[in-house]
């Protein structure tokens, strides 16, 4: 996948988080743990995931520090698990 395509589509996501209201709720996650979210079409899953990622800009993690991919878009209808090496090199910058 081209790098350049990569980055358009990842800040467009930050565009789309930035600008997502979302209702405040209580949550605890370890930051040193990783998560799998699954749940039900519509439960909420980009939602939650949209607010961790506002919370941790408010607490001074930077854009470029944040890489969100929605693999619903069509831009990435050719992803293959080969582009994942992408991210090796990888710089938001």
């Amino acid at each position: 996948m081209n790098h350049a395509t990569l980055k358009r589509i990842i800040f467009d996501q930050h565009e789309v988080i930035r600008n997502t209201r979302v209702i405040p709720r209580r949550y605890e996650l370890d930051p040193e743990a990783n998560y799998v979210i699954t749940g039900l079409r519509r439960a909420g899953k980009s939602t939650l995931l949209y607010r961790v990622v506002q919370d941790l800009v408010e607490q001074g993690v930077t854009w470029e520090r944040i890489i969100y991919i929605n693999f619903e878009d069509e831009r990435l209808a050719d992803f293959s698990v080969n582009d994942f090496k992408t991210f090796r090199s990888f710089k938001m910058s």
